[in-house]
Order: C-alpha cells, then sequence, then structure tokens
C-alpha cells in the first residue's frame, strides 16, 4: 500500500512493526491532490466490493466546496482567493479500530462548536498493510477551514491547536471508555443468562 506509507512520510508518523503510533490523535494538512487520489481510490475498491468494511461520510464534494468557498471569499472580501489559501484541510487520525462513523461525526460536531472548521467528508479506512496481514486503521477528515461569515481563514493558535488535540484525546478516550462498559455489561448479562439455564 504505498499511500499507507507516503502518508506516514508526510505527516510525520513514527511506526513501529507497522502500526502508528503519534504524540498527537489528529494530524492537520492543507488538502492535497495525493489525498483526493487516494480517497478516490479507496472509494471505487469500496464500490467494487474490496475494502467493504471502510466506511465514509460524503456532506460535499470537494470540487463543488472549493468553488463555492472561491465565491463566498470574492463576495465576503472583494477579491479573489489566494493562491497559497488552504480553504481545505485534511487531517488523518490514527486510532485503535474501534471507531465508529457515529463515534467520528460526535467528534466532528465538537470541534465545530469549539473552534468553528466544519466537516466536509469523513472516510473510515481499514485496509490491509501492503501484503501482511496487519490492518491499517485510520480515518480521513476532510474539514472546511473557512470562516464563512467572514470568507477568511479560520484563524487557530498554537495553544488552540493543543486545545484541539486534547479535545479529541479526550473524545477518544470517552469512546473507548464507553467500548469497555458495553463489552462489559454483555459479559455479565451472558453470565446471568448462563446461570438460568436449565441443566441438560
Amino acid at each position: 500500500m504505498r499511500f499507507c506509507f507516503t502518508y506516514i512520510k508526510l505527516y510525520g508518523i513514527k511506526t513501529q512493526n507497522h502500526d502508528m503510533e503519534t504524540t498527537y490523535p489528529m494530524h492537520f494538512r492543507p488538502l492535497s491532490a495525493e489525498t483526493e487520489l487516494h480517497l478516490l481510490a479507496q472509494t471505487n475498491q469500496h464500490a467494487d466490493g474490496i475494502n467493504v468494511k471502510s466506511k465514509m461520510l460524503v456532506k460535499e464534494e470537494i470540487e463543488a466546496v472549493k468553488q463555492r468557498l472561491n465565491i463566498l471569499a470574492k463576495k465576503k472580501t472583494g477579491r479573489c482567493m489566494q493562491k497559497h489559501a488552504a480553504p481545505l484541510r485534511e487531517a488523518l487520525l490514527v486510532h485503535n479500530g474501534n471507531l465508529k462513523m457515529e463515534h467520528i461525526k460526535i467528534l466532528c460536531r465538537r470541534l465545530k462548536g469549539r473552534f468553528g472548521i466544519d466537516m466536509v467528508q469523513i472516510h473510515l479506512h481499514l485496509h490491509p498493510l501492503g501484503d501482511t496481514q496487519t490492518i491499517n486503521k485510520h480515518t480521513h477528515i476532510i474539514f472546511n477551514w473557512m470562516n464563512e461569515n467572514t470568507g477568511k481563514s479560520i484563524k487557530l493558535s498554537k495553544l488552540d491547536m493543543a486545545v484541539l488535540q486534547a479535545t479529541v484525546k479526550d473524545e477518544l478516550n470517552k469512546f473507548q471508555r464507553s467500548k469497555e462498559h458495553t463489552t462489559k455489561n454483555k459479559k455479565t448479562l451472558i453470565a446471568g443468562w448462563l446461570r438460568v439455564l436449565p441443566a441438560k
């Protein structure tokens, strides 16, 4: 999986035995053509019955968002968007594979409420890493990074980004605790059923 190793290099993610180990759970950068190709390839594979465990949520098509934000920027600021502007940014969320689409949606709603960044697409990927049996577990989230009231990019300081990462980590821990609690309840329920079953 050439794209997987490319992402590891671009995002500066350290690896050990093919497992991603990171200081921060979510890594940001301006949306690149490479990411768009990667997401398109994964979407096509999913449609062809490959990597069927991967999930996606498309609120808006990327090209449509780019055009809309270009028009909005000119309307709000009176000038065209600068070439180096990055109104769309991609986030790579590294996790243990237990996250579900509903978890990611909850996280995105919290980030929008706190920082103003709006989710455009979610791609939850679970696929083999190269020719090994190891499953690469990560999620791509495309964010609209423009303040649509001003037509300008949202400015987040280093402190803001630190708080954002803490928010992400807090949500991931919350989802994990919820899963562990649910698993414990299921085991307790099954044990109760076994106790009341008549002996044969």
